[in-house]
């Protein structure tokens, strides 16, 4: 049981390559944005604001709750023509991930509820957004969140990703997938 930040925090890195499949998750997020709030409809309220280096400090698996976790980030920016598209295309959205590294049901008590992403040395924190997911992404050992009105970063860059787990019985750990890249659609 994980019960503070340093214990939930450890100190290993690692570079992962993106999915190779943004496109057909963009078109699928985009298919469900209408049906789900924003990251930002949570009053205003942020998550808390944790320092650089605990944040790249965070391991990129994680043993919670008698599972071992991992992370992965799919990433994009919309620069889809269209009347509502601002000139420097729309934020970032993203499907997040979270992957028990055995093949059994996730804990019923188990959540993601906010992200950090970080750019060199600028850190963005949001809530997770918890909308259907489509039957194709389903998996009784993931659990997967969605990012909506994300920075404007990129596209064409790679990021570090930051979420947090958190279980009904009060407990978090913090879990990192690095070298998430931002993909565009055009």
């Amino acid at each position: 049981m994980v019960q503070d930040r340093k214990t939930r925090m450890a100190l290993s890195r690692d570079v992962r390559t993106a999915s190779g499949a943004p496109l057909l998750l963009a078109m699928l997020a985009v298919g469900v944005a209408s049906l789900a709030p924003s990251c930002s409809d949570f009053g205003g309220l942020l998550p808390p604001d944790l320092p650089l280096e605990e944040l790249l400090a965070v391991a990129d698996t994680v043993r919670f709750h008698g599972s071992t976790f991992t992370l992965q980030a799919d990433l994009w920016r919309d620069f889809m023509p269209g009347p509502d598209r601002p000139p420097e295309g729309r934020p970032l959205i993203g499907v997040i991930f979270v992957t028990a590294t055995d093949s059994s049901a996730l804990d019923a008590g188990l959540n993601a509820d906010a992200i950090w992403l970080i750019n060199v040395d600028k850190v963005w924190r949001s809530w997770l957004s918890h909308e259907a997911v489509p039957e194709d992404l389903l998996r009784q050992n993931r659990l997967v969140r969605y990012l909506r009105g994300g920075p404007t970063w990129g596209p064409s860059i790679a990021v570090e990703v930051v979420v947090r787990l958190v279980h009904a019985d009060g407990t978090s750990a913090y879990l990192r997938a690095g070298e998430q890249w931002i993909w565009s659609t055009e």
